[in-house]
């Protein structure tokens, strides 16, 4: 099992947000690359995607949802502040520069991001310790599972 340096109760808040500390332990490699081939994204960003497993943190500041991702093998950080329905400028960890609008949809945050002409849709949903990310663009889907750490 993964362990994180601090614990992290995971849980949806009476506000129906997803917050926690998570992992990634599982996910459909195939599938993703063919969805960031699809998009565009190189094959350095590719390779990455095949071999890290980031850690990502949700919280709630007042309004904004905060999503901290890091890759400590790595020693990469990135922190951004998200509301809800509000369409933003991102950064990715990865570093694209994408546009980016967040929903609450049936007790998931639902994230749509346009990168090179194309939007790839992320459904965050906690399901007791665990974070189940489902990616789609077009009639590619793919699934990662994060544990709670």
């Amino acid at each position: 099992m993964i362990q994180c340096a601090s614990h992290y109760l995971c849980r949806f808040q009476a506000e129906n947000m997803v917050s926690g500390k998570f992992q990634l332990v599982d996910s459909d490699e195939a599938n993703m690359d063919q969805i960031l081939a699809a998009l565009g994204a190189s094959d350095a960003i590719r390779q990455l995607n095949k071999t890290v497993k980031p850690i990502f943190e949700y919280s709630k500041d007042g309004e904004d949802y905060v999503a901290k991702a890091s890759v400590p093998a790595m020693g990469k950080e990135h922190v951004h502040k998200f509301r809800l329905n509000v369409e933003q400028d991102e950064t990715t960890l990865d570093g694209r520069k994408v546009k980016s609008t967040y929903q609450l949809v049936d007790k998931a945050i639902v994230k749509s991001e346009v990168w090179n002409g194309k939007t790839v849709t992320y459904k965050f949903k906690v399901t007791g310790d665990e974070l189940v990310t489902v990616v789609t663009l077009g009639d590619l889907v793919a699934t990662r599972k994060y544990t709670a750490c």
